[in-house]
Order: C-alpha cells, then sequence, then structure tokens
C-alpha cells in the first residue's frame, strides 16, 4: 500500500471515530456525516483506479521498449550470424 494511502486510511479511522462520538450526542446529523464518509470513499477508490492505471501505462510503455530492445538484439545477432557464415564460406 502507497504511503499516502496509508495517511488516507488513518484520517478515515479516526474520521468514523469522530463521527461515532458525535452520533451519540448530536443524532440530528447523521446523513451529513454520512454523506462525508461516502465521498471520502468515492475519492479514495478513484485514487486507486488512477494509480492502478499509471502503472498499467508505465508497464505498457516498458513492455514496448523491451520488445523493440529484443527485436534489436535478435537482427544484430542474426547479421553476426550471416557476417560468420560469409567469413567460414570463403
Amino acid at each position: 500500500m502507497d504511503i499516502k494511502m496509508q495517511y488516507l486510511s488513518i484520517a478515515i479511522t479516526v474520521f468514523l471515530i469522530i463521527e461515532l462520538i458525535a452520533n451519540f450526542f448530536m443524532p440530528i446529523f447523521p446523513p451529513l456525516f454520512l454523506g462525508i464518509w461516502l465521498l471520502i470513499l468515492y475519492v479514495l477508490y478513484l485514487a486507486e483506479r488512477i494509480d492502478d492505471l499509471i502503472v498499467t501505462h508505465k508497464i505498457n510503455k516498458l513492455r514496448e521498449v523491451a520488445e523493440k530492445e529484443i527485436e534489436e538484439l535478435v537482427r544484430a545477432y542474426g547479421e553476426k550470424i550471416g557476417d560468420e557464415e560469409k567469413h567460414d564460406r570463403s
């Protein structure tokens, strides 16, 4: 888990404790606290999804670069083998 996500989970836990205390003493406001809680959960979900998309994009870029490098190495190795065969024939 990312360090930002750990801090966010700690903040959510503290918020839940405050919410439970507030609901005990002021039962008029639970919809407000519930709305804030749902908003925080949604932001947390979006942050996780965006992080997943960024990581996936970086992995795809690295895969493309690796494939190009492998193709170049195979091509260079093939040319080297071809040159050696020509040298052996002569």
